[in-house]
Parts: C-alpha cells; structure tokens; sequence
C-alpha cells in the first residue's frame, strides 16, 4: 500500500466532538465520586473506572449504573430515550440522514459489541438498513455479509462493526465514510479500521469521523493514542523514510510535530452548520444538507406541537419551543423524585421484612457498601508465639503414647434405601460439643460410611 499510496483517493480525518447528556454527567459524577472514596492505591478498581465512565460516553445503557426507569420518568419527547440520553447518538441522528441524502455509505467501528446492540436498535428505529460482523459471525456469514455489502446496487446504507473482529482482513472499499464510535488505547487498530475503506479499490475520497464527548476521559484516551502514534513517527520512521523524501522535508515534518503537540485544542461542539461544514465534499453537498436540516426542524416541530396538544393544551397558538434535543438537569428532576420515593418505599419495606436495603441505589448497583476491598476479613498474625522448649512439650502431648480423653461415641444411621445420598448423624444426648464438620461432611456424601 505504501508503494501505491500516493494513487489513492484522500483520506480525511474529522474529530466531531460531541456533548454528554446532563444523565451522562450524572452517572459519570459517581463513578469519580466512588473512586475518590477508594482511595489512590487500588489500581483495578481506577482500571475498572474507567472502563465504566467509556462505558457511559458511548451510552448509557452500557452503563452499570444505568436505571432502567430513567426511561419512564423523563418527560415526553419527540425523540426517543435512546437518542435524548447519549450524546454521541444525539450528533449520530443528526449526521447519518445528511450521509444517506448524499448517497454516502458508512462503516461503523466501535469496541464493544454491547454498543453494536444499541445501534441496532436505533437503525431499526430510523429504518436503516445495515449490516453486522463482529468476533461471533462465522467465517462463511462473513464472507456472505461483505459480499452483499459491496455489491453495487446493495441496499444497505450502514456496515455494523466491531473493532477487533472486522479492523482487518476485510474489504469494504463500497464505504467512503468511516465512523470511530469509540477510541481504542492502540492507534495502529484505529488505523488499521480506517484502511478497510482506504484500499485499493477506492475511488471515492474516504472521510474519518471519530467520535469523541468532551470533558470526560475519551480525551485522554486519544491522547494518549495520539502520543504513541507520534512517538513511533518521530523515533521510527519520522513519517518519509521512503526514499522518495529528502532531510529537509523530515526536518520540516518533525518540526510541526512539536508545534502541534503545543497547540491546545479548543475546538467546541458542532452545530448543524459546523458539522455540515466538516461533511461537505463539495459545494452542492452543503445545500443538500441545509435542506436536511431544515426538513429535520419541520417535523421535528410538527411532532412537538401534536405532543403538546395530547397533553391538553388546546390552545395551538402557545406552543412552546422546542425543548433541548438531549436530556437536562430539569428532565431528570421527574427522576430523581420518583428515585427518592423508590428508596424511601424500599426501605420501609425492608425494615418489615428484617432486611437492610444498600444505600445509594442507582439502577440497582451499589458501589459503595459492595466491591472489592468491602469484604471482613480476619486479622492474623504469623509471628512466633511459641520458644522452641513449649513447641516440644506440645508436640509430645500430641504423640500416640499421650493419654487422650475418651471419645464419645457417635452413631451413622445409614439410610434403608442405599440409592439415597444422604446419612442420619445421631450424637449422644449428653454431650454438649458440636460433631466435627469433617465428619459431617463425610457422612453425608458417602454411602457406603460402616458405624462405628
């Protein structure tokens, strides 16, 4: 491919940079709240963290966090929770009608096959028709999926993929548009993603969009990728050493490297025009998704008024504005007092019934009272208790020729019919001393225990 490189169509890489839902922030708040309380030095419960608030950013339901009743309480909308919750899904259905109005095809890569089951049911909302291959479709199912994918009348607008089962090893040059849903700590499998559309084949300028919420731990993750991309650019092979490159444009290179990693990008959350701005290949195309936009606020406000109008305002003239596309504080204030009430029920139907309900309850996990580092353990002590001299007299009243206090008797009932699996242990009625669990133990699994 590096021979040929400079044949194929360009490749364009976009950040689009995405706004978390106010129920995004609030789960996100405890989980850094949690670790905080943990203290510095549990390093897998900071791994497990992590993975939880990555988790969130690509959506909540990943989440184990996430309430279920969430759902139910937010008010009513013209988008469903699926869409108002997440933020990146938000500027999904914002982006993906322009893409199909403009005959574009996507692949979508993503690192949790969990995210692939929520997209699923977003597409089948929107009544997109698409594709899926992750590490559980066979190798003859993927070879029939890449097939239809890239025939050129296929009917499929969008390829489902997870990162590490469908990065390499497959040809979908019938793409010229590749989503990063989410940013894996390996640079080289985000680029070997975006070269399944970026091949040989290719006759279409191939654009990357990466996906990214500001403000959370998404950032330092493509930070961190970045940083190893370009430390094996710089100490490698500077990005020219090809033959074909002279000293001064290496030295040129590494130097807008440093001037890069200086910059601090600030770059703000897109609007409908900004995120027409970064899509467009073309004049015509900025006008096609204008007129997206506009038919999007249409029955975006159409859907709106009939909502209101069912909730008995009869009055179409004081039609309020349309409310925010994603989920704020005031939507979740139905939520936190119905949670409020939950708990307060809950817990007084625990003291009835003799049980202690966990505190902090969000979607029936507890990370406070339960996890690891939670569970009594005993205290013990390895230093020597004994001299030498006392470990002797010890040992010699344990020996054979020691008197032993006599045993009591203990009577093993076997039962009438031997197929059964389990022995009647009798002790004497006398004796206060519970029978060792070891012969317990033994008397129940073994049948074939003779009495003494």
């Amino acid at each position: 491919k590096h021979k040929v490189e400079n044949q194929l169509p360009e490749k364009i890489e976009r950040l689009v940079r995405c706004e978390a839902s106010a129920y995004q922030k609030l789960l996100m708040k405890r989980v850094e709240d949690n670790l905080g309380a943990l203290g510095v030095s549990k390093a897998r419960a900071v791994h497990n963290s992590v993975m939880e608030l990555r988790n969130i950013c690509n959506h909540p339901y990943l989440s184990q966090l996430h309430a279920e009743e969430v759902d139910c309480f937010i008010p009513k909308h013209y988008l469903p929770p699926i869409v108002r919750l997440c933020g990146k899904l938000e500027m999904l259905d914002r982006l993906l009608p322009k893409l199909k109005a403009t005959n574009h095809r996507v692949l979508l890569f993503s690192t949790m096959t969990r995210l692939l089951d929520v997209m699923e049911e977003y597409l089948v909302w929107k009544q997109y028709r698409y594709l899926r291959l992750d590490g559980h479709t066979s190798g003859q199912e993927r070879g029939a999926l890449i097939d239809h994918f890239n025939r050129p009348d296929s009917p499929f607008f969008i390829f489902l993929l997870s990162i590490r089962a469908g990065g390499v090893g497959v040809n979908l040059q019938a793409a010229d548009t590749v989503i990063i849903f989410d940013t894996d700590w390996n640079p080289q499998v985000d680029l070997q993603a975006q070269a399944r559309a970026h091949r040989i084949g290719q006759k279409k300028d191939v654009l990357v969009l990466r996906l990214e919420t500001v403000h959370t731990v998404e950032e330092q993750v493509r930070a961190a990728a970045e940083h190893k991309l370009g430390v094996a650019n710089k100490s490698i092979t500077a990005g020219f050493y090809d033959n074909n490159t002279s000293a001064e444009d290496r030295r040129e290179y590494l130097e807008s490297l440093l001037r890069e990693c200086k910059k601090e990008e600030a770059a703000p959350v897109l609007d409908d025009d900004g995120l027409n701005d970064i899509l467009a290949r073309s004049e015509s195309e900025i006008d096609v998704f204008e007129a997206v936009d506009q038919k999007r606020r249409e029955e975006e406000m159409a859907l709106w008024k009939r909502l209101v109008l069912e909730q008995g305002n009869d009055s179409s003239e004081d039609v309020p504005l349309l409310p925010s596309r994603l989920v704020t504080d005031d939507d979740l204030k139905s939520f936190y007092e119905a949670m409020k009430i939950y708990e307060v029920s809950g817990s007084e139907a625990a003291c009835s019934s003799g049980m202690k309900r966990k505190s902090g309850y969000v979607g029936g996990f507890d990370t406070q009272e339960y996890g690891r580092g939670k569970r009594a353990r005993e205290v013990r002590s390895y230093e020597e208790q004994w001299t030498e001299e006392e470990f002797e007299k010890m040992c010699q009243a344990d020996s054979p020729d020691a008197t032993k206090p006599k045993e009591e008797q203990v009577n093993v009932l076997m039962p009438a019919n031997r197929s059964q699996t389990a022995c009647k242990v009798e002790l004497p009625s006398q004796t206060p001393q519970a029978l060792p669990s070891t012969l317990v133990s033994s008397a129940l699994v073994n049948n074939d225990v003779t009495p003494p």
